[in-house]
């Protein structure tokens, strides 16, 4: 029972590593039991990626050609073409996004392209025409382009990110003719200059918001409202807010409600008001803030169910302390019949087993000082006797408290147990005299210091970031109420 649930723990705390606010689903009025907080340079390496994406595919089209005429003084009107434009580089622009309680914006400044072409001219007039070997190199010295992304709801009340406005600045663009008398058009060309300055900076503001609108939209169409943890378990993922836009960063507000697929129990338990930002949190792009409640409404869900209930046998503990549940002990060894003769003198060469079920869903916590979950206990002791046959010692109410710890770093998610401390509260129906509570408490903690001394209680399990990001500066936090998870996201290299 314990390694299922941890299991299931594991995996939920696992996955929520990776969740961002741009994961975020439709949402509704309730409570929240889980926080994301997204910072501008998480959002600066992905929209860096975009708008390179932008201007790549630019290099890859052909601009309409250009037709115009020249009014020079000496020959009067000349006409001119130019045909075959196409884009071929351009200097990845620096890219910074700002975000404010108003708006997000995203500038990028310190680009150009480079673009070559075929040019001829004819004078209307006096028939002359010049062409050989011909081409136009333009270069861009600059673009500026700013955006306002906005999160907004549309239809179903799935959250968008939305290019809302866009300009570019294009500060100049240099020409220079080869081939024919080049060196001479050269001192006219800012008329074709000028309409390639247009041309770019209508073009770069289409295509980017062409490329954000629709990456945007499909990423958030494609992604689900619910999670599946495994074992039957699902978390659920909606926002129970529109995101919030603070000072520097993006905040959305989860269910977080883990629940039986098969078994929907809504389930009685309230998460608490997250507490403030916390300053461990500041120098990191992304956090992840996670309530009890949540590990308590999965705690919920598996007692709703009937999965918290076991039985211990010698074959369920790790392979020295098996003698331990013997009623005669071997020689020079503690057991279950040393601690209590009674049990040894009526059940002698016999094992005890225990079946356990949990009385109510336990009561999960998380504080500064680690993870805490309480619970009471239903056990039925027997014994096993050598011909097979079983016999009931006493019924036992037990209160279990057990103490853990949640940490991270760059690769993984650990959950461990730290002490488990039984306190039995009655000892009813027994059928060896009279069991003293404390005296079985004793034997218990003994027993579970034991587990904890030869089982592994910590596990590491690997955190899935999607390529091609990978996870920096992975740390964990206990507040009051709730933990919090935080890290950088960076492109692999």
């Amino acid at each position: 029972m314990e390694s299922s649930i941890r299991s299931v723990v594991i995996r939920f705390l696992v996955f929520f590593v990776c969740v961002t606010c741009v994961l975020s689903q439709s949402y509704y009025s309730s409570p929240a039991g889980l926080k994301t907080q997204t910072k501008e340079k998480a959002f600066n390496g992905i929209f860096k990626t975009i708008i390179s994406s932008v201007f790549r595919n630019e290099t890859q089209k052909t601009m309409p050609d250009e037709t115009g005429s020249m009014k020079m003084s000496f020959l009067g009107d000349v006409d001119y073409k130019i045909t075959n434009i196409r884009a071929t580089g351009f200097k990845q622009p620096e890219v910074k996004m700002t975000i404010r309680p108003d708006k997000i914006s995203l500038s990028l400044t310190d680009t150009r392209f480079t673009l070559l072409g075929q040019w001829t001219y004819s004078h209307r007039w006096f028939g002359v025409s010049d062409s050989g070997a011909v081409n136009v190199t333009v270069t861009v010295s600059a673009v500026n382009v700013s955006l306002a992304v906005g999160l907004d709801s549309v239809s179903g009340g799935r959250p968008v990110v939305t290019v809302s406005g866009c300009s570019a600045n294009v500060s100049g663009a240099a020409i220079r003719l080869s081939g024919g008398a080049s060196w001479f058009y050269n001192l006219f060309t800012g008329s074709f200059g000028k309409s390639v300055e247009g041309k770019v900076q209508t073009d770069v503001c289409a295509q980017i918001r062409r490329t954000v609108d629709v990456k945007a939209t499909d990423a958030m169409a494609s992604l689900p409202l619910q999670r599946d943890l495994g074992d039957g378990l699902v978390v659920d993922l909606r926002l129970v807010s529109p995101p919030t836009l603070r000072e520097g960063y993006v905040e959305c507000l989860h269910n977080g409600t883990v629940y039986d697929r098969n078994n929907p129990v809504m389930t009685p338990i309230q998460p608490w008001p997250f507490p403030a930002t916390d300053e461990s949190t500041a120098l990191s792009s992304l956090s992840l803030w996670m309530s009890d409640f949540v590990l308590g409404s999965c705690a919920y869900a598996l007692y709703s169910r009937g999965a918290l209930r076991s039985t211990i046998t010698p074959s369920t503990l790790p392979l020295p302390m098996r003698s331990f549940l013997n009623t005669t002990c071997p020689r020079e060894a503690a057991c279950v019949g040393s601690l209590f003769p009674q049990i040894s003198s009526i059940y002698p060469n016999s094992v005890l087993e225990a079946g356990l079920a949990a009385a109510g869903s336990p009561m999960v916590s998380i504080s500064p000082s680690g993870l805490q979950v309480v619970t009471t206990l239903n056990e039925t002791v027997r014994v096993r006797r050598a011909d097979g046959s079983l016999a009931t010692v006493c019924n036992i109410v037990v209160n279990i408290t057990v103490s853990g710890s949640i940490s991270m770093n760059d690769r993984e998610i650990k959950v461990g147990i730290t002490q488990i401390q039984p306190n039995v509260t009655s000892v009813t129906n027994s059928t060896v005299g009279t069991i003293n509570n404390n005296d079985l408490s004793t034997a218990l903690e003994s027993l579970a210091k034991q587990h904890l001394q030869m089982e592994k209680t910590e596990k590491g399990f690997p955190i899935p970031v999607p390529k091609p990001f990978q996870l920096k500066n992975g740390q964990s936090y206990m507040l009051n109420k709730c933990v919090v998870f935080t890290g950088d996201i960076e492109m692999s290299p």
